[in-house]
């Protein structure tokens, strides 16, 4: 990737540089249309969408084959991320709003910023209440609530909201 003197360094170049360099063979377009996609994932998708507030010093992509990287800054996860769970923001193929806070939660992280990322994705009307329950409801024994109860997590007496 190439930048000409003197023009701004974009948002999110150090992430772009990343996910062109997870196969630089191939062209970013043909890419992105074809059925399995290199996506920007977990953190790294939660700071693209201004979703919450965590830490995202490695840059994070879920990819759906095997494959290595040399960068100490770069951590893959290996999965599947159907065309329903990602979308383009600024040129890059993001995770939705539903599958980050679906990712980050599997991950466990703590109570303050979960809540922090389901207030944001709320705001921003990037996910209804409806999926978030559903996708909580995976979640919800993993923070002490009882299993399936995604509404219980997020509005109830132990809510991530509260």
């Amino acid at each position: 990737m190439y930048r000409l003197a003197g023009s701004p360094i974009h948002e999110h170049e150090d992430l772009r540089v990343a996910w062109l360099g997870l196969d630089p063979a191939r062209a970013a377009g043909k890419r992105i249309a074809e059925p399995e996609v290199d996506v920007v994932s977990f953190r790294s998708a939660a700071r693209v969408r201004g979703l919450g507030h965590m830490a995202a010093d490695v840059m994070e992509f879920t990819i759906p084959r095997r494959r290595q990287t040399r960068r100490t800054d770069v951590r893959l996860h290996r999965g599947t991320v159907t065309a329903d769970d990602w979308s383009l923001v600024d040129g890059l193929p993001v995770n939705t709003a539903s599958r980050v806070v679906d990712d980050l939660a599997g991950e466990r992280i703590d109570r303050g910023h979960l809540a922090g990322l389901v207030r944001d994705a709320l705001s921003r009307e990037q996910i209804s209440t409806a999926i978030l329950e559903r996708v909580l409801s995976r979640h919800a024994r993993g923070y002490g609530v009882q299993a399936g109860n995604g509404a219980g997590l997020l509005w109830g007496n132990v809510s991530i909201l509260c």
